[in-house]
């Protein structure tokens, strides 16, 4: 399941985003491994980021803290999750959002294959400006591309998060800026919690 939605949000309010994330108000992480594993060791792979909402108790983050970026991405956030819910007619739950800025890099550098999660998800990817630095989609293996997805801004794509994925570095552009959204059955979230699951899928 892939599917692409353009024009997610109302002109008013995703520009009230953008002039947010796409300003020098926002404060950015650094991330030296972005797409976590070994991708550290990689010169390429480096990022920056903003945690917004984390279920994982080893991130010490259970839910939305009362601050101005919560408030201000909290619509983009559910409105995602009705999407999520109907497509999929199964009352998914918000497990993590997290903000990523990827940087011009002139060889285009492609970013691990990965899943946030190893236990059923789904992943929504939300495209705060129009950029290169394709988004891919692979099969469970990782070894069949599936589908290819350009960064146009107010975009939203929401597939399945057992897929691979990954994305590129800009090439032409400046920045890359998405919001990445993970939902998961609360039935699996309480069996993930009740057997104290470590590693990604510690809830």
């Amino acid at each position: 399941m892939i599917k692409i939605i353009d024009q997610f949000l109302s002109h008013s309010y995703f520009r009230h985003l953008q002039n947010y994330f796409l300003t020098r108000d926002c404060v950015w992480h650094m991330n030296d491994a972005m797409t976590g594993d070994d991708s550290f060791k990689i010169l390429g792979s480096f990022g920056f980021d903003i945690p917004i909402y984390d279920m994982s108790s080893s991130k010490r983050q259970y839910g939305f803290e009362s601050n101005d970026i919560n408030s201000l991405v909290k619509a983009l956030v559910f409105n995602s999750q009705d999407k999520v819910r109907e497509i999929n007619n199964s009352l998914e739950e918000v497990i993590r959002v997290r903000a990523d800025m990827t940087v011009y890099n002139p060889s285009k550098h492609r970013h691990e294959l990965h899943t946030d999660y190893t236990h059923d998800h789904t992943t929504a990817i939300f495209y705060m400006n129009t950029s290169d630095g394709n988004t891919l989609i692979y099969d469970k293996n990782g070894k069949s591309l599936l589908k290819e997805v350009e960064p146009i801004e107010n975009r939203l794509i929401i597939f399945d998060g057992i897929l691979q994925h990954t994305g590129h570095s800009p090439s032409g552009h400046k920045s890359r800026v998405i919001l990445n959204m993970n939902f998961m059955n609360p039935d699996l979230i309480k069996i993930l919690n009740k057997n104290n699951m470590r590693g990604n899928d510690e809830l």
